[in-house]
């Protein structure tokens, strides 16, 4: 990936149609919670800011989890799949629960209780 390569999430996921998710996206806070009911997108979300995150900051290192390893590959690891951009992915380790990606960023993931 070049260095000047601008990469578009929008194209898989735009928060602006979701004013919650907008409002967390823009929040200026180091640490920020994202709650709500069942089907209110927030994996969603949350996997689209560690995405762009790990974009914005070249070997930054982060973790996309929930509280159980099942839960997490049953929905958060499809979601995951689908919204990170494949030229971004230099090796995905399965086993090992994380992507590298070609900037030097980590995606580690899997369950809290492991």
């Amino acid at each position: 990936m070049a260095k000047d390569r601008v990469i578009d999430l929008s194209q898989l996921y735009d928060a602006s149609k979701n004013p919650r998710q907008w409002e967390f996206h823009q929040a200026p806070e180091k640490y920020k919670l994202y709650g709500g009911a069942y089907g209110g997108g927030k994996t969603a979300c949350i996997t689209n800011e560690g995405i762009a995150l790990s974009i914005q900051y070249p070997g930054n290192r982060g973790f996309i989890g929930c509280r159980e390893a099942k839960a997490f590959r049953d929905n958060a690891l499809k979601q995951l799949e689908k919204f990170l951009p494949a030229e971004l992915i230099a090796t995905h380790h399965k086993t090992e629960g994380f992507f590298q990606l070609v900037n030097g960023s980590v995606i580690m993931y899997g369950g809290l209780g492991e």
